[in-house]
Order: structure tokens, then C-alpha cells, then sequence
């Protein structure tokens, strides 16, 4: 390849994604190898405006912006670090923490700490990433920083976009934007993957193989979880020893984790039926991706808005009032007997506060802990398959949560994700009482 941009000679593409083309370039000034990065589309403006704001943002664990330059025809491009060389063929193959696979928790502790420190630096200029991602952390000269910094925006003033599977719950369904505690809540996913080798969606669980070395990042992947993560309290998980204890804290994060899962349920179609999955195996190695379970080969620019676009246009937006003429229709079209939900809620309540209690005294922070809570969740899981009454309590309570989160929006929730909730609902009330013994 003898193609020239500015006084970059381009030596190899390395990925092609929604915002453009990556290519490894060496300057035919200085000699020294970069990343270079051609903007494409309509995002030139706003992703050009997220780097002239992070361009003055310095520090050893995040890619470095060289230059930014317009090409003849008016696109943009511009140079960064560029990752370690990872190729054994001679071809060029940029050394990245999704390439990496599976790390083991004493090497991974320390990257950890180093990307916090990367991700404060970010946020101490009132910036965030909003695509922390495995396939995002680089290794340059072998130290973690934090790449693809194209979709950087300041606090309080950031869209949805990034990666769904490392975006939190309530961001996703529009309930809040982005802020600092998604950058936290993505490291804590990214730690999550490759630590056991699962994919995000499957969190909290974890392979039966994990030592206990790896109590402390799992205490991180908690706290970067909880609704007032921070980074102090995500830094203080992560080098706490595994014996402290945390009960007075628990309680707290346990009904923090237990929102998350129902939040999960409703947002990815399925998770409900989780007794009748294949479960994730201790041997899963590989890191996976939303569409094929494996690594990507997309080198410096993963195609990350694809996922996020289609989920969006998949959402029938409304305003706050349609929207709340629409639940009030669902409400008459799926009416169930009052009597029948109130027991359904003393039922939910009654059995959420017994596995609550149960969790206060199990330590999350240690790895006998975290397969104490498995099973725990495993039970409530088969407690909901089986007991018809516990689960329209559960779906009453994810339809209360979801109708409340759908008014804090601009635009009205997803009608019909919502709906599938009525009409799960309404399906279990119609088991329930073709059942002979259903009022005892």
C-alpha cells in the first residue's frame, strides 16, 4: 500500500467501522508508527469536537492524540498512539485486551488499577469515554489505555451510543444519559468478561474454576455495578482483601443487583426462561461479541453503533402523554383480579425479603461468597418457574419499575416491551386460576 495521507504513509488497514477507517501509518518525517484514523458520515462535527476536548486530556492510560487534520476533499483525520504489534506473520495486529482472552486475576488486578486511574483522569476533565469495551483497551508499550476515544463527551451533555451489552440497564432503556457511573459500570463488565471468560450478559454468574485471587475483582465488578458507584468506591472493592466483611453494605446491593437482573429481563428478550438455558461453561475462554460469541477482528474501530441503532429503531417513541394513554389501554386490556395481585405481592415480597436476608450473610467478596449467591440465584430462579404467584409478583413489580423509569424519559419508553410484561402477566394469572387449588 503506497497511498499517503498528509505525511503519513499508510502501511495497513486496520478496521472499518460506522465513523470511519483505521489504518497503522508511519510519519516519512519522523519514522514513528501511529494510528490513523479517516472519518466518514455525518459524525465528523461531533466526533471532532469530543477530540479537541480530549486532546488536552494527558495521562499514561489514555491513547494520546498527535494530529488532527482535514484531507483535500474535506474529511477529517487525525493520529494516535498506535497499539503493540501483536502479529506473528508480519502482519501488523494491534494488541488489545479482547485479543488477549482470558486473564488470569493477579495479572488483571493491576490493569485495573491503572485503567481507573485512566478513567479518573477522564473525568477530572469533565469527560466521558461511552465505549469501554475490551476490544477499546489497548497495550502500548505494554501499559492499558483506554482507545477508540472518538465517542468522548462532556458530562451532561452525552447521547446513548457505545456498545448495549456494556451499557447500563436504565441508559439503554433511555431512562437516564450517559454519565460517569456508565464509564464504571463498563469497566465492571469489562472485568467481568474477561475474568471468567463469559459474556457480559452473563453477570453475576462465574465458572466454577475461579480461585481466590479473584475475590477482589469481583468485589470491583460489584461496586462498578451499584446505582452510586464512584471511583473511590470502586478502587476501595478492588483492593480490599478478600476476608473484610460487608455485611452492614450488602443489603443494599443485593436489591441493587436484583434491579439490575429484572432490568435485564426486560431488555433482552429470553433472560427470563434462564432454568432453561445451556448454562456457561468454566471451559469458555474466548471473549465474546453481541452477534458471534467470539473475538472480532476489527481491529482499532469496532463497528459499535450497529446494535444500538437497530435497538433504537426497533422503539416505538411516544410522548409523555401518549405514552401514558397507552399503558392506561393496557391496563384495561389486561386486567387481572385485584384479589389475585395483592396476594401475588405479599407472595414476592415475603420470598424477595427471605433470599434478601439470606444474601446479608454472604460476603460478595470472596469467591465462596459469589458461588453462594449463584446458587441462591438459581433458586429464585426455579422458585419463579414453579410458583405461578411469585412470578405474577415479580412481573407486577418489573411492570411498576419500567412504567416509573418511562417518565423520567423525553420520549415515551418502548410500548411494547411493556406490553410482553401485561401479557405475561395476565398468561400467569390464567394458569393460576384454572389451577383447582389456586386460593389455598
Amino acid at each position: 500500500m503506497n497511498e499517503t495521507i498528509g505525511s503519513y504513509k499508510i502501511l495497513q488497514e486496520c478496521g472499518r467501522g460506522s465513523y470511519g477507517v483505521v489504518y497503522l501509518a508511519q510519519s516519512t518525517i519522523s519514522g514513528q508508527r501511529v494510528a490513523l484514523k479517516v472519518l466518514s458520515g455525518q459524525q465528523q462535527a461531533r466526533e471532532l469536537d469530543g477530540l479537541i476536548r480530549y486532546r488536552e486530556c494527558r495521562h499514561a492510560n489514555l491513547l494520546q492524540i498527535h494530529h488532527i487534520d482535514r484531507l483535500p476533499d474535506g474529511r477529517l483525520y487525525y493520529t494516535m498512539d498506535a497499539a503493540d504489534d501483536r502479529g506473528t506473520d508480519g502482519k501488523y495486529a494491534p494488541d488489545t485486551l479482547a485479543a488477549r482472552g482470558r486473564i488470569k486475576a493477579a495479572e488483571l488486578i493491576p490493569m485495573l488499577s491503572a485503567l481507573l486511574d485512566g478513567v479518573t483522569a477522564l473525568h477530572k476533565r469533565k469527560l466521558i469515554h461511552r465505549d469501554i469495551k475490551p476490544e477499546n483497551i489497548l497495550f502500548v508499550n505494554q501499559i492499558p489505555v483506554l482507545g477508540d476515544v472518538g465517542l468522548t463527551a462532556p458530562i451532561g451533555n452525552a447521547s446513548m451510543v457505545g456498545t448495549p451489552s456494556f451499557l447500563p440497564p436504565d441508559v439503554l432503556a433511555g431512562a437516564r444519559p450517559p454519565d460517569e457511573k456508565s464509564d464504571l459500570y463498563a469497566l465492571g463488565r469489562v472485568a467481568y468478561t474477561v475474568l471468567t471468560g463469559f459474556p457480559p450478559g452473563k453477570y453475576p454468574r462465574i465458572p466454577k474454576d475461579l480461585p481466590r485471587e479473584a475475590a477482589p475483582i469481583l468485589a470491583f465488578c460489584r461496586a462498578a455495578n451499584a446505582k452510586d458507584a464512584t471511583i473511590a468506591s470502586c478502587r476501595k472493592a478492588l483492593n480490599a482483601p478478600p476476608h473484610r466483611s460487608t455485611r452492614p453494605a450488602w443489603l443494599t446491593l443485593a436489591a441493587l443487583l436484583l434491579a439490575a437482573v429484572a432490568a435485564i429481563a426486560v431488555l433482552r428478550p429470553g433472560f427470563r426462561n434462564r432454568t432453561t438455558s445451556t448454562p456457561a461453561t468454566a471451559e469458555t475462554q474466548a471473549l465474546p461479541t453481541e452477534e458471534s460469541g467470539q473475538p472480532t477482528e476489527s481491529g482499532l474501530d469496532a463497528e459499535r453503533p450497529t446494535l444500538a441503532n437497530e435497538m433504537m429503531r426497533k422503539m416505538r417513541q411516544l410522548t409523555r402523554e401518549e405514552y401514558l394513554a397507552a399503558v392506561e389501554e393496557l391496563k384495561r386490556r389486561y386486567r387481572v383480579p385485584e384479589e389475585i395481585l395483592s396476594r401475588a405481592k405479599v407472595r414476592y415480597e415475603t420470598a424477595l425479603q427471605k433470599y434478601l436476608a439470606k444474601k446479608q450473610e454472604i460476603s460478595p467478596f470472596t469467591v465462596e461468597g459469589a458461588m453462594q449467591l449463584n446458587a441462591l440465584d438459581d433458586e429464585e430462579a426455579h422458585l419463579e418457574e414453579k410458583d405461578l404467584l411469585y412470578r405474577i409478583g415479580k412481573l407486577s413489580s418489573d411492570l411498576d419499575f419500567w412504567i416509573r423509569a418511562a417518565l423520567t424519559t423525553r420520549n415515551g419508553f418502548d410500548i411494547e416491551r411493556i406490553e410482553k410484561l401485561f401479557q405475561a402477566r395476565q398468561d400467569a394469572v390464567r394458569q393460576l386460576t384454572q389451577m383447582p387449588d389456586h386460593k389455598n
